[in-house]
């Protein structure tokens, strides 16, 4: 009952703060007004090349949402997942589309993926985005795995790591150098070192379960998907959160030009030479309403903490009003301790201030330290006191590797990676480890 209560509330709130306008198209059945501006666009797809180009943003009945047409959006998209750093031309992807345009109001259109057969059917008329496949949809140019982890790149054909890791393990046991055991035979009384089960033997061969259909329904959260004249239009913002977060790109609209870069990217920075601004009425409840849908579909520990919707959680939280508000620094203190103090996940932050609070100024350190959540505390505070033990047993530091008896114990307090993947089968001291990555296998080969 209560559960029902407060779904309630939450529907009775989200249309009672509806802006009368959005009311208005729906009502009268009149179509949509549609206007076009044309943006600089700056982005930043493969590491450390910077373009630069234009970008069409479309505004629906005078609103200041920025959406963008379908069609020319896609082959941005295909550009993002086509810019690994270990990209093979020939497995570029290439986003096809067809439209079945009965009229504005009873359309849809499809988009497929040829590589792999995975397909996109938008439904204007009810909202809706149908996955056939969300994650082979999404799937990296050239790669062999579905879901990607911290962003590490398939093996390219120039590089085998298969063959590489066998040469290194094959010339560790025969105590031969790696270039000597190119021609080595795996039938010559030498064991095949996959056979072995070691953790560091990496294989081409990664197996996955496919993803079944999803259907994100955009329409339970009020966010429009507009078919105008043929085209199909959805908020930029809704496709760089479907799209763009799996590569940890994002795209920012500071009211004057489009950015697209890593979460910690430098042209990022340029967002904030826009003059600070407050939200729009309409801007705000989108802005809701995508918080809401984004964390629905994406976050990971919604089991773990018992959520069963975002609308209800942030009203529970008493932040309803301020994630709501169109003064964007209550929304982003809101959010500093909703992500800090409920959340309490520790992986969870705020990785900047929107440009329309201003650019931060040291500001945002204290805001995360008085909104830190109890877990974090907690972990952090016996974080101290295990250090400061471990500190007066090994006052000249802890050795990363050590043997006591016959345990042998690994030790670090962050994961380092300090070199291109490729560099770690070509160590020049292999026995002094300088990173997390080079002491696990150090202390592989010493077990």
């Amino acid at each position: 009952m209560k559960k029902k209560l407060v779904r309630l509330i939450a529907i009775l709130l989200v249309l009672a703060l509806m802006p009368a306008s959005s009311y208005a198209a729906a009502a009268d059945g009149q179509a949509h007004a549609v206007e076009v501006k044309t943006l600089p666009f700056l982005y930043c797809f493969t590491p450390d090349v910077e373009c630069s180009g234009e970008m069409n943003l479309y505004f629906v009945d005078g609103g200041d949402v920025p959406y963008v047409a379908l069609s020319e959006f896609l082959p941005v998209l295909a550009e993002m997942y086509n810019s690994s750093a270990n990209r093979d031309e020939s497995k570029d992807i290439v986003f096809e589309l067809q439209s079945i345009i009965t009229n504005d109001e009873d359309s849809f259109f499809i988009v497929t993926r040829p590589d792999n057969n995975s397909t996109l059917i938008i439904q204007p008329n009810d909202d809706t985005l149908l996955f056939t496949n969300y994650n082979s949809f999404s799937q990296r140019s050239g790669s062999s795995a579905l879901v990607r982890m911290l962003n590490i790149p398939d093996p390219d054909k120039s590089f085998d790591m298969s063959e590489a890791t066998r040469q290194l393990l094959l010339a560790e046991r025969s105590g031969e150098d790696a270039e000597e055991t190119q021609t080595a035979s795996f039938g010559g009384g030498i064991e095949d070192p996959a056979a072995d089960h070691s953790l560091f033997v990496a294989t081409n061969k990664l197996f996955n379960r496919r993803g079944q259909p999803l259907t994100m329904s955009l329409g339970d959260y009020d966010i429009d998907i507009i078919c105008k004249d043929s085209e199909c239009y959805l908020p930029l913002q809704t496709m760089s959160d479907i799209f763009f977060t799996l590569e940890y790109r994002y795209f920012v609209f500071n009211g004057e030009k489009v950015i697209a870069d890593v979460y910690n990217g430098s042209l990022l920075d340029q967002a904030y030479e826009a003059e600070p601004a407050d939200m729009s009425p309409e801007f705000a409840m989108f802005n809701f309403h995508e918080l809401c849908f984004f964390l629905d579909y994406f976050y990971g520990l919604k089991p773990e903490h018992r959520i069963d919707g975002f609308a209800e959680f942030i009203i529970e939280t008493g932040r309803l009003s301020q994630i709501q508000s169109t003064d964007p620094a209550v929304f982003d203190t809101a959010m500093t301790e909703i992500l800090l103090q409920y959340f309490d996940d520790s992986h969870s932050g705020l990785g900047r201030y929107s440009w329309r609070t201003g650019a931060p100024e040291g500001f945002e350190i204290m805001g995360i330290m008085a909104n830190m959540g109890y877990s974090t505390m907690t972990m952090n505070s016996a974080g101290m006191k295990l250090s400061a033990a471990r500190n007066a047993v090994y006052p000249d530091g802890v050795p990363g590797y050590e043997e006591v008896g016959d345990t042998a114990f690994i030790t670090f307090d962050s994961f380092t990676a300090d070199r291109a993947w490729k560099d770690y089968y070509e160590l020049e001291d292999p026995d002094n480890p300088q990173d997390t990555i080079e002491l696990i296998m150090y202390a592989n080969r010493q077990v």
